[in-house]
């Protein structure tokens, strides 16, 4: 569906039509719906990269939230029996692995924008740098990969979400 296409005008309509019509908490979803509906109308094989963006983000981020509810919760229950010492290293315990999560978290989607980006050409370099400089005609083949549509914008946008949790 092109952006300029008279499908996209009615397609805009309907949506605002029902997130208007749905009022209270549950907007985000008809957002979030009509978001995923368009990239699959867009391109369907790569709904699979946006999927994964969000699944793998809301999951970490929910995993590190819960674990600052866990360290609230314990340090408020055990506030008598622990030392100042103690506190601070059940809170840098804690803290490690919320940053061993972003980091896993923020590894996995830049390589994926990463991969999905600049794969080809890296191949093509390569295969540039092993014909000219060492005359091996066994290139390696191009995957041919096909950017998504606003794949840089969404994962750096769930990205920035989940540095802010």
């Amino acid at each position: 569906m092109l952006l300029i296409s008279v499908e996209f005008v009615f397609f805009c309509l309907a949506v605002l039509a029902l997130f208007y019509l749905i009022r209270g908490s549950y907007q985000w979803v008809i957002l979030l719906i009509a978001s995923i509906v368009f990239y699959c109308l867009c391109g369907p094989k790569y709904v699979f990269y946006i999927l994964t963006t969000a699944s793998t983000v809301y999951a970490a981020a929910a995993r590190i939230d819960g674990l600052s509810a866990k360290r609230d919760a314990y340090l408020s229950d055990h506030k008598e029996e622990l030392g100042r010492e103690e506190k601070k290293a059940y809170k840098a315990g804690i803290k490690s692995r919320q940053k061993r999560l972003l980091f896993l978290c923020l590894l996995l989607n830049v390589g994926i924008l990463a991969t999905i980006k600049y794969l080809d050409i890296a191949i093509a370099y390569f295969n540039y740098y092993r014909l000219t400089w060492f005359g091996n005609t066994n290139l390696v083949m191009q995957p041919g990969l096909i950017l998504p549509l606003g794949i840089s914008f969404y994962t750096f946008q769930s990205l920035g979400y989940l540095i802010d949790v």
